[in-house]
């Protein structure tokens, strides 16, 4: 149930919530170090306080887009963002080390909310005309967050410390929450009121229909290089200058690629076929980087691009959604396993990379050579799917 004109302004600030949403991540990952000092407990446990976060994701992505469906999503979404307020009040306190840690297992859920619903309902308030450009802009949120909290947060601490880092996040998933319970809460959200299922249940029903799993296959394989390239890839070069330039480039160009996706899968090519191109582009680059270790003046634009692509990647995965899932609580449950297999990604890709790189530097070329095949040839089952009206 799309509008017949796009609410621009709701669109804008649901974007605003995913953003406010990612900083759930980018908060800890930026004051990581500063987090290890103050807590003075092991490195593994501070980790997982910023990984725990997504373990929720991964375990209760589809659940929760099933239970979505029967509560409300505009309901969920505003819930989401008022308790991620609560929490990250609470946090600005510097509560004890097992307090902390608790509060990051509820901002996994907060963060899950937010993530499943928040698109779901920017499609129901856009024209289908703009389903896809829409789509485009909400991919590069998690990419904005990060970029965000690097600019921003380094003057932050040094003048409030961590807890004026928590405490503006709070601030703004307040305003976001305020805004958008005027503008969505007494919104007619077409709801399920079907009778409970189980953990499995859920799981097979979503993924047992390829309208809903086909974004999340397809997404799969991006996410588990996306942030280990991030990571590794401004190492790969031996320059100093040159790493510090690409860890804030890489990034920028990862957003300019998702939003580009929404615009060119909105008036060019379909979604699918923008993936394989993608894919199949990233493969040629990774070999361009390849021979360009010891030569910045290819190595920086090819890192570049490649990020580029990944972004499109991500652009066009969710552009794919309202493009082959037509009914709300399909789109709802297609964000729920894209939060859970995107999870399951960021999850294994950074270990896995790091694992691999003590054999040496053309063990990132070769993994990501196989996830880039691998994401071709998913794109290329899902667009024949699509191609034959299978579906």
């Amino acid at each position: 149930m799309a509008e017949e004109k796009t609410n621009w302004f709701t669109v804008i600030m649901l974007w605003l919530a995913g953003i406010a949403g990612a900083m759930q991540f980018a908060k800890f990952s930026f004051a990581f170090d500063f987090l290890k000092n103050q807590y003075n407990v092991n490195s593994l446990l501070i980790g997982l306080s910023l990984s725990v976060v997504g373990l929720i994701g991964l375990i209760f992505g589809i659940t929760i887009s099933i239970y979505i469906s029967r509560i409300g999503q505009n309901k969920i979404l505003l819930i989401s963002l008022f308790f991620g307020f609560i929490i990250s009040l609470v946090q600005a306190l510097n509560p004890i080390f097992p307090v902390m840690f608790f509060s990051r297992i509820l901002e996994g859920i907060s963060h899950l909310g937010i993530v499943v619903t928040a698109p779901a309902i920017m499609l129901l308030t856009s024209s289908k005309k703009h389903h896809s450009i829409v789509m485009g802009l909400w991919g590069s949120f998690f990419g904005i967050a990060f970029s965000i909290t690097a600019y921003a947060g380094e003057p932050v601490m040094e003048l409030y410390s961590i807890s004026g880092l928590f405490f503006f996040h709070a601030l703004l998933l307040l305003i976001i929450f305020i805004i958008l319970f005027f503008l969505i809460e007494k919104m007619d959200i077409p709801h399920n009121e079907s009778d409970k299922i189980s953990f499995l249940t859920a799981h097979i029903k979503v993924y047992s229909n390829w309208r809903t799993f086909s974004p999340s296959m397809i997404f799969f394989f991006n996410s588990f290089m996306y942030i280990a390239l991030l990571t590794f890839l401004p190492g790969l070069t031996g320059d100093d200058k040159t790493r510090e330039l690409l860890s804030i480039a890489l990034p920028l160009a990862n957003i300019a690629g998702t939003i580009t996706a929404g615009i060119v899968s909105q008036y060019f090519v379909s979604p699918s076929k923008l993936c394989i191109a993608a894919y199949m582009f990233l493969i040629l680059l990774i070999c361009i980087i390849k021979m360009s270790f010891n030569n910045n003046m290819m190595f920086v634009p090819a890192s570049m691009v490649l990020m580029m692509f990944s972004g499109v990647i991500q652009g066009s995965v969710f552009s794919l959604i309202p493009n082959i899932s037509l009914s709300a609580e399909d789109q709802t449950n297609a964000n729920g396993a894209v939060a859970q297999l995107g999870n399951l990604g960021s999850t294994l890709g950074p270990p896995v990379f790091s694992y691999f790189l003590v054999y040496g530097k053309n063990s990132v070329i070769v993994i990501v050579m196989l996830l880039g095949i691998l994401g071709a040839v998913s794109a290329m089952i899902i667009t024949r799917k699509i191609k034959a009206g299978k579906i």
